[in-house]
C-alpha cells in the first residue's frame, strides 16, 4: 500500500521531470534515487513503475564529472536519497558550481551565469523521519526545496486513488517502458546511462528464478541487501526475492559492521562479488594459519574429503565435517545461508570450490553486465566443475566473433574462441542520449558486443578468458592479459590490491600493490621487523617487506608458468592507502584501469625510468 501512496504523492506533487530522447523518439518522466540500501529505495523505485516513471539510480560514491553527466542528460528535477546521501551530493553540487564560477570569471563581459544546480535539481525528498539540519542548511541556501518522504506518506495516505490518476492522466506502463537508466560505474573512463526496460528487467528475474528452479527461493527466504542497489545485480536479487513472496533484509550502512547484520538477519539468500569473496578466503587463510598443526591436518583432511564430494556430484555438504569443523565457518553468515550467488567479475577456481566447502552452501556464479541486465549466463546449483560461467540464461542467444590480432578465433585450440556476442530479451534498449556509443555495441542484428573474451567448453559451457579492451601489447610485439596476472598475484596472501599497467613504447609490465595489512602484521610480530604500532605507511617503506612481496609474487608466477613478461620483479611499487571505491573502483569493486592509471602515473613514470634497464625477458 504504501508503494501506491508514494505514487499518489509523486504524481500530485509532480516530484518527477519530462526528458526526451530523440534518437529512440523516448518521452521520459524521471526520479532519481540515491541512498544506501534501504526499505524506501525499493518503494519509491517501485512507486515510479506503477506510473510508468523511469527512475535514475545515482551511487553513493557519484563524483563531479559522472554526477554532471547524469544531472545534465537526465534534466533531474527530483531526488529521493538519505540525508546522508542528499548532503553528499549537495556538496558535490557546490564544489561544481565553484569551479564553474572560476572559469566563467575569466569571461570578458563578466555576465553572471544562473547556478548549475539551479538549472536541475528543485527538490529532494529526504527518507530519513528527520531531515539534519546540515540538508536543511545547504539546501535552503542553494534554493532547492526539501521534503519529508514520511510526511509525504502521511498526507496521502488516507486520500490516494492511484487507479483515478492513471486513468486521468492517461500514464501506461507496459513491457517496453523503461523502467530505469542505470548508469555504468565505469570501467572504462565515460560512464553510460543503459536504459533497461520492463522486459528486459523481467526477463532477467525469469532467468534467476529458473537458475535456482533446483533449489527454489520461497517465501521463507531471506536475500540480505548489501551491494549497491544502483547496481543492476542486488536490484535483480531483490526484486527475484520479492516475486516469490521472500523477504528482503538491508544492512545497516556499514560494511565494516555486516557481520554483525548478519547475525540479526540470518539470511539463506547471499549475493556477492569476487573481490569480496577473495577477503573472505584469505581471512580464513590467515585463521589456519595460526592454528597448529594437528588442527590444519584435521581441516585440511575435512576439505580433501569434502572437495572430493564436490568434483564427483556436487555436493557441498559432508555431516561428519560439517559438525566438526566447516559449521563454524557457515555461522559466520547467520548459520542459514544455502544459496550464494557471485557476479561482476571472473573468481579464482580454488577460491569457488574453497569456499563452496567452507559454508556449505552452493554457489551460483554468474556472468552479464548492465547492458545485458546482469543475466547472461550461470551455472547450476550443484554444479561439480568450477572455471566456468555456465550456460545460456532463458531467451538468450550468444556466439563468438573472431578477434584475429588476438590470436583468438573459431579456430583456437582446444576449444573455440573469440569475443562473447549476446541477443535476447534482457539486452538493453540503448545509451541515453548516446546513440554513438550505442551503435558502437549493439549491431543492426540486435548483437550486444560485450568486449570479453569466451571460450566454448565441451557441453557448451562459457569460459570468460580474457576482456578484448583490457589486452595490451609491450614493444616486442607481445601480448599482456592484464587480468589474469591481477587475478593470480591477488591470490598471494600478503597482496591486497593489484593494478597492473604496461606501455606499447616499453619492455616490460609495471604494477602498483596494496599490500593486506594483517598479514604483514602476523609476519612484522614472527621477524620482529620495525614496530609493532607501524601502520601500513610504516610498513610499506621496509625493504624486508618489499622483499616479502616480490619473492612471493615471484612465486605466484612460477606456479602459474608465466613467462618473463607476465612476471612482476623489481618493476612494481607499494602504496598505504587501499583503491578507493567510486575513483579507481567501481561500486562493485572492479577496477577503472583509466582511473587508475591517471591516479597512479606518478608512479608509472617514476618505475619506467628506474626499471628501464632491466631485462625481464
Amino acid at each position: 500500500m504504501e508503494t501506491q501512496i508514494l505514487a499518489t504523492a509523486i504524481s500530485n506533487e509532480n516530484l518527477f521531470s519530462d526528458v526526451y530522447d530523440d534518437y529512440f523518439d523516448l518521452d521520459l518522466r524521471v526520479i532519481g534515487i540515491c541512498s544506501v540500501n534501504r526499505e524506501e529505495w525499493l518503494i519509491t523505485d517501485l512507486a515510479a513503475n506503477l506510473l510508468g516513471f523511469t527512475t535514475v539510480a545515482l551511487y553513493e560514491t557519484l563524483g563531479k564529472q559522472m554526477l554532471s553527466l547524469i544531472l545534465e542528460q537526465t534534466e533531474l528535477t527530483t531526488l529521493f536519497g538519505s540525508a546522508q546521501s542528499l548532503t553528499n551530493i549537495l556538496k558535490i553540487l557546490l564544489v561544481i558550481e565553484s569551479k564553474s564560477q572560476l572559469k566563467s570569471s575569466h569571461e570578458i563581459d563578466g555576465s553572471s551565469q544562473e547556478p548549475v544546480y539551479n538549472r536541475f535539481l528543485k527538490q529532494i525528498v529526504c527518507f530519513d523521519i528527520d531531515p539534519s539540519p546540515q540538508l536543511i542548511q545547504t539546501a535552503q541556501e542553494m534554493g532547492i526545496k526539501v521534503l519529508s518522504y514520511r510526511q509525504l506518506i502521511q498526507d496521502y495516505g488516507s486520500n490516494f486513488n492511484l487507479t483515478q490518476i492513471i486513468d486521468h492522466q492517461g500514464l501506461q506502463n507496459n513491457r517496453g517502458n523503461i523502467f530505469t537508466i542505470s548508469y555504468t560505474s565505469g570501467t572504462e573512463k565515460n560512464s553510460k546511462g543503459v536504459m533497461i526496460s520492463n522486459e528486459n528487467f523481467l526477463s532477467a528475474i525469469t532467468n534467476i528464478l529458473n537458475v535456482a528452479a533446483d533449489f527454489p527461493f520461497t517465501k521463507d527466504d531471506i536475500y540480505i541487501s548489501y551491494l549497491p542497489l544502483a547496481h543492476v545485480f542486488d536490484r535483480l536479487g531483490c526484486y527475484a526475492s520479492l516475486s516469490v513472496g521472500a523477504c528482503v533484509g538491508f544492512f545497516g550502512g556499514n560494511l565494516l559492521k555486516i557481520i554483525d547484520d548478519l547475525q540479526i538477519l540470518k539470511p539463506t539468500i547471499f549475493p556477492s562479488v569476487p573481490r569480496l569473496l577473495n577477503k573472505v578466503y584469505d581471512r580464513i587463510q590467515q585463521g589456519l594459519s595460526q592454528q597448529s598443526f594437528v588442527k590444519r591436518m584435521i581441516f585440511q583432511r575435512g576439505l580433501s574429503s569434502k572437495q572430493f564430494y564436490l568434483q564427483q556430484s556436487g555436493a557441498v555438504n559432508h555431516e561428519m565435517y560439517d559438525r566438526m569443523l566447516f559449521n563454524k565457518i557457515k555461522d559466520r553468515l547467520g548459520g542459514r545461508v544455502r544459496i550464494m550467488i557471485t557476479a561482476s567479475a571472473p573468481i579464482a577456481d580454488n577460491v569457488l570450490a574453497f569456499l563452496k566447502c567452507a559454508f556449505c552452501c552452493p554457489i551460483i556464479e554468474a556472468y552479464g553486465q548492465t547492458e545485458s541486465c546482469g543475466s547472461s549466463f550461470s551455472t547450476k546449483i550443484f554444479d561439480n566443475q568450477t572455471g566456468h560461467v555456465g550456460g545460456p540464461a532463458l531467451g538468450i542467444e550468444y556466439k563468438l566473433q573472431d578477434i584475429e590480432e588476438l590470436g583468438y578465433t573459431s579456430n583456437s585450440q582446444p576449444y573455440p574462441q573469440g569475443e562473447v556476442l549476446l541477443r535476447g530479451p534482457s539486452v538493453f534498449v540503448g545509451y541515453f542520449k548516446n546513440p554513438e556509443l550505442t551503435n558502437e555495441i549493439l549491431d543492426q542484428d540486435g548483437w550486444l558486443k560485450t568486449g570479453d573474451v569466451g571460450m566454448i567448453l565441451p557441453g557448451n559451457a562459457l569460459k570468460i578468458i580474457d576482456r578484448a579492451r583490457n589486452i595490451f601489447k609491450l614493444s616486442q610485439g607481445e601480448y599482456i592479459v592484464t587480468e589474469k596476472l591481477e587475478r593470480a598475484y591477488e591470490q598471494s596472501s600478503y597482496v591486497a590490491q593489484i593494478f597492473i599497467y604496461g606501455d606499447s613504447y616499453k619492455s616490460h609490465i609495471v604494477s602498483v600493490v596494496v599490500p593486506e595489512l594483517t598479514t604483514l602484521k602476523q609476519w612484522q610480530e614472527v621477524n620482529q621487523i620495525g614496530n609493532k604500532n607501524d601502520s601500513l605507511i610504516e610498513l610499506v617503506q621496509y625493504n624486508e617487506v618489499r622483499e616479502l612481496i616480490k619473492n612471493d609474487l615471484q612465486r605466484i608466477a612460477i606456479e602459474n608458468g608465466f613467462n618473463g613478461l607476465e612476471q612482476i620483479r623489481n618493476n612494481f611499487r607499494l602504496v598505504d592507502k587501499e583503491f578507493e571505491i567510486g575513483v579507481v573502483l567501481t561500486p562493485t569493486m572492479k577496477l577503472r584501469r583509466q582511473q587508475a592509471k591517471e591516479v597512479y602515473q606518478y608512479l608509472i613514470d617514476e618505475m619506467y625510468i628506474q626499471t628501464g634497464a632491466i631485462e625481464t625477458v
